[in-house]
């Protein structure tokens, strides 16, 4: 019982696990290339850096040193970029592989759903069943009813009782 629900979970999750080894494969890759570019740009520094250091150098060799060091770091980060481009590019291929095979396994019905559908005949519409027969016979619907306000004017009547008194006590204050 244990052995065929693990093999139920296995089949269920293989898709998942299978985009999850693709997205660690390609990070992997990835990683593995912007570490040689790193390395690769800091070892054209250092060169730089050195060429730079000596003190016989006029504009000429110097503006020459400059122009070599950027083309030479501007070659490597191109070529870095469209390589992780086309890895990229070859992941969404498998994984569009991958989502169209998961799409045809569940998209196929099984064989317990195609034979219930095969055995069960559709009606053909008769003179009783047509669409225009069940809406005329369907009930009608009620419209709704509007409920009566609550009574508001004993509520406005204690308040002309409060300001008529209020009005009575400031005059006889007044008065006094």
């Amino acid at each position: 019982m244990y052995e065929k629900m693990l093999e139920q979970a296995e089949s269920f999750f293989k898709p998942m696990s299978d985009f999850v080894q693709f997205n660690v494969e390609t990070l992997d890759t990835i990683r593995v290339k912007q570490a040689d570019l790193a390395n690769g740009v800091l070892a054209d520094s250092i060169e730089y850096a050195k060429g730079m250091s000596v003190p016989s150098l006029n504009l000429d060799s110097y503006v020459n040193a400059q122009k070599s060091y950027w083309q030479n770091i501007q070659s490597k980060i191109n070529t870095n970029a469209q390589d992780n481009y086309q890895l990229l590019n070859d992941m969404q291929g498998k994984v569009d592989g991958l989502l169209k095979d998961v799409w045809n396994v569940y998209k196929t019905p099984s064989a317990n759903d195609s034979s219930t559908k095969a055995s069960t005949p559709k009606k053909a519409p008769t003179k009783e069943n047509t669409p225009a027969q069940v809406k005329a016979k369907a009930p009608a619907k009620k419209k709704p009813v509007a409920k009566k306000a609550p009574k508001v004017a004993a509520a406005k009547t204690d308040a002309k009782a409060v300001d008529s008194s209020a009005v009575a006590k400031a005059t006889s204050d007044a008065e006094k």
